[in-house]
């Protein structure tokens, strides 16, 4: 079952250059499983993603293009960091404000890496707009 399906994806950096229902050569005389899809992998970066009581974690705080390999690691680090400053705040160790910008500085300087990271290489491809 495996082997005889296969997954592809594309990214046009200008889409009307093909038509969306272009394949390969290698595709060419494989029926697919179903219709093609598309997604929307517009960089985010949630401007207030903490505040005393709360913290935006996962793609609701930053989202940026699959390219950059960190989607479900931040995911996960950042529910773990929120929660470590949670229970920090709960016991005492930390005030909420403080805590709240610990986060908000953290997430954000991951995500400026990465896009510096992502920018950088499609820049090397020659890809315009990014970062």
């Amino acid at each position: 079952m495996g082997a005889a399906r296969y997954q592809w994806m594309r990214l046009d950096f200008v889409p009307e250059q093909r038509p969306s229902d272009w394949l390969p050569e290698e595709f060419a005389g494989l029926t697919p499983e179903g219709p093609a899809q598309a997604a929307d992998v517009t960089w985010r970066l949630c401007g207030a993603a903490a505040g005393p009581g709360w913290f935006v974690v996962g793609d609701a705080g930053v989202l940026l293009d699959p390219a950059s390999s960190h989607g479900v690691l931040r995911a996960l680090l950042s529910g773990s960091t929120a929660g470590g400053l949670a229970v920090a705040v709960a016991n005492g160790a930390l005030d909420a404000h403080r805590a709240a910008a610990t986060y908000q500085r953290w997430l954000h300087e991951g995500a400026e890496r990465d896009i510096h990271n992502l920018a950088g290489m499609y820049a090397r491809i020659g890809a315009q707009g990014f970062g």
